[in-house]
């Protein structure tokens, strides 16, 4: 990962924070903005706990569940939940400066890990890259290899982590709000 694609992918999450702290300093949230943002998100963060359930990194290609709809169900759900955090902040630069942000991070993460994956995996993976989506999800999934949900794997994986993320960047916002920051 040495390449310039390897170092965007390094400061994906530092570089998350910062833009969330961008998002709480701007944010002119409403009633509506929050109850929409809030709901996007949720949506957002089922999608990461029903992928996280599937994942055992690096000893099985994860290909069941939401992995049969999309090569990348967890930046999905990213996806969702930073959309909802800007939908919440009721500021539309934030969401311009969101969408720039994913575009490069993600873009180049999902790069570096399809390389990985491609290394870990070989033909298993190259036959899982025909048939599934990189992003944008299929209609349809393709058919279950047998791994199954363990929702065990959701903590195995961390998941508590994004989920304590995103309870803090919205308790920031509503405080942002009541405080009336500037």
């Amino acid at each position: 990962m040495g390449s310039i694609k390897g170092r965007i992918a390094r400061v994906r999450v530092p570089a998350g924070g910062i833009v969330a702290l961008a998002v709480v300093l701007f944010a002119h949230p409403t009633r509506l903005s929050m109850l929409s943002g809030i709901a996007v998100t949720l949506a957002g963060e089922a999608v990461r706990i029903w992928a996280s359930g599937y994942i055992r990194k690096n000893t099985r290609l994860a290909t069941d569940g939401p992995y049969g709809y999309t090569r990348n169900p967890l930046y999905v759900g990213n996806l969702l939940i930073g959309l909802g955090v800007v939908i919440a902040a009721g500021n539309p630069w934030m969401a311009l400066l969101f969408a720039l942000y994913y575009a490069v991070c993600y873009g180049a993460t999902i790069r570096c890990e399809s390389e990985v994956l491609a290394r870990l995996f070989g033909d298993e993976f190259e036959r899982y890259r025909t048939e599934v989506p990189g992003f944008f999800p299929r209609l349809r999934a393709t058919g279950e290899s047998g791994g199954g949900f363990d929702r065990r794997l959701i903590w195995q994986n961390r998941e508590y982590r994004a989920i304590a993320a995103v309870v803090a960047v919205y308790c920031l916002i509503a405080l942002r709000s009541l405080l009336r920051w500037p």
